[in-house]
């Protein structure tokens, strides 16, 4: 039992920590743990129930929040909000079934209605928070997908394959939130939907499209394809690593040789593409964007 204890996250276990139990194992694409979503309830109940404690006023906020979150289930139920029964503990028993028992894509579809509600202003700074814990329950239990927390109230889920590229990839969103980039951040946010709906050849489209869309910003004049434009911006001395350069451009090969990615298809019912490929692409392209964000800044100084 030599294990350094500096070297484990702060969640694990007494028994983990020391061997006696296993390490949590890192949840595949497509998987939310047991473990996750009890307490993701948790998490859950204590924001639902803030509205309840508010203030002095406590009947009204409770009666407020069990509105709002029958109205989010109409939303996500995709039926008319007075269908809904908005009894304070049914909804809650909704909402937790939802949470425990729903499909992972459809549990963080609800999650996304939730925190991108908007029609209580004043619960923003309970959204953050609420936000938050979500994100540090996605890392605590190896889940293999992060949420990105914007300025602008807009929440979203996106797929990673480990916690480094986890912190890559937000770090890289991080630095397109600025208003000229946000082409870039929309076409990582339709890479991510096609994720999810299994569309693939679609996804790792849009994940191009989100780097190209950078350079062009980057240089008006740089072509649409972006071996012309990470030319370009080589000239400028904005790039200077060429080998990067071209890797680059021979990923960005690869979506152009394989059939039904950028061209049609000719000679097969599909492209060659699965999960394993779209999520590589998302990350890489992400980061890439990223990269170029932030060579921009050092050229503008």
């Amino acid at each position: 039992m030599g294990n350094d204890q500096e070297s484990f996250p702060d969640h694990y276990s007494f028994s983990q920590r020391y061997g006696y139990e296993p390490l949590p194992k890192a949840m595949a694409l497509g998987e939310l743990s047991k473990e996750f979503r009890r307490e993701a309830c948790n998490v859950f109940e204590s924001f639902a129930k803030s509205f309840a404690t508010n203030s002095q006023f406590g009947w009204y906020f409770r009666n407020a929040g069990s509105q709002l979150f029958a109205s989010i289930i109409g939303e996500f139920e995709g039926v008319p909000d007075y269908e809904v029964d908005a009894n304070f503990k049914l909804v809650m028993a909704k909402v937790h079934d939802i949470i425990k028992n729903d499909r992972f894509d459809r549990v963080l579809h609800f999650l996304e209605i939730l925190l991108r509600q908007t029609r209580i202003a004043e619960d923003y700074f309970q959204r953050l928070q609420f936000a938050t814990k979500i994100q540090a329950l996605l890392q605590k239990h190896n889940a293999a997908y992060r949420l990105s927390i914007e300025y602008n109230h807009r929440f979203w889920f996106f797929p990673c394959e480990s916690e480094e590229h986890a912190v890559a990839v937000a770090q890289a969103l991080e630095l397109l939130q600025q208003g000229e980039f946000e082409g870039a951040k929309a076409h990582l946010r339709h890479a991510v939907d096609h994720i999810n709906g299994g569309r693939h050849a679609a996804a790792i489209a849009e994940s191009i499209h989100a780097v190209e869309s950078v350079a062009r910003k980057i240089d008006p004049k740089a072509s649409k394809s972006l071996s012309p434009a990470l030319k370009s911006l080589q000239d400028r001395g904005l790039l200077t690593h060429d080998a990067l350069c071209k890797a680059f451009e021979k990923l960005y090969g690869y979506t152009s040789n394989e059939q039904g990615i950028r061209h049609a298809l000719i000679d097969k019912d599909a492209a060659n593409v699965d999960v394993a490929e779209s999520v590589f692409m998302f990350g890489a392209c992400a980061s890439f964007a990223g990269y170029l964000v932030r060579k921009q800044h050092v050229g503008r100084r």
